[in-house]
């Protein structure tokens, strides 16, 4: 492996291991911040909201994203949902075949190699085929060029595979930030301060004032500092 491809290996290594330690981290505030809020974002929104003020509503399955929780739907509009939502399914795994290919024939060739290597009937194992198999479904040449060099694979870099392994690395730094960029993270990482500011905004997107039985200890109103929860703050 050559030294530019070692230092793109090195640094896709530490974002990964990054990525693994922050969604851990992140799955913890997640369900400490639901265990202090979720109840809030259940409850009817009080008024008539503004946009800046609206609650994300995600449909997991079709991935739709509404400002406002979907419409109550007959069964035949249900049905007819979710017969669009199959065939959007259907639809996205044919592109996903016609994706796969349309990859380069070295990229293909590559695979096979790899895939050869690591097949557990070849005595490879099934945790390194599925990766393998993962990454080269997703396009992760950076995963593919790792096992290059466990198994001395000849493979040349050329400024496409760059282009590929420099998207790799930045899908992986979007996923990192995405986490770092929610209330959920700034809720279990900030201070005291911060902790307030996404209180506030917990009362902003759904209507309701916070209780304080739901609040943790260090932001409950004390009687020796009554202000703790001061909006103009």
């Amino acid at each position: 492996m050559n030294r530019k491809l070692k230092k793109y290996n090195l640094r896709y290594e530490y974002l990964k291991l990054e990525h693994e330690e922050v969604e851990e981290d992140f799955w913890s505030f997640v369900k400490d911040f639901e265990n202090h809020f979720d109840k809030y974002y259940n409850r009817p929104k009080k008024g008539s909201p503004t946009a800046n003020e609206r609650h994300i509503w995600v449909n997991e399955e079709t991935g739709e994203v509404r400002h406002e929780p979907p419409p109550s739907q007959t069964y035949e509009e249900q049905a007819e949902q979710n017969r669009k939502t199959e065939e959007e399914k259907e639809a996205k795994r044919k592109e996903k075949i016609e994706e796969l290919k349309s990859r380069p024939e070295k990229l293909k060739k590559l695979y096979k190699k790899i895939a050869v290597k690591t097949h557990p009937d070849r005595g490879g194992s099934n945790e390194d085929f599925q990766e393998v198999k993962t990454a080269f479904y997703d396009l992760d040449l950076v995963t593919l060029l790792k096992y290059t060099d466990k198994y001395e694979i000849d493979y040349e870099v050329e400024d496409d595979d760059v282009k590929i392994i420099e998207k790799n690395l930045k899908e992986l730094e979007n996923k990192i930030e995405g986490m770092k960029g929610t209330l959920a993270w700034q809720w279990g990482t900030g201070d005291t301060h911060n902790r307030k500011i996404v209180v506030k905004t917990v009362t902003k997107q759904t209507g309701w004032e916070v209780e304080e039985e739901d609040l943790p200890d260090d932001l409950k109103t004390k009687s020796e500092d009554p202000k703790l929860l001061d909006n103009n703050e």
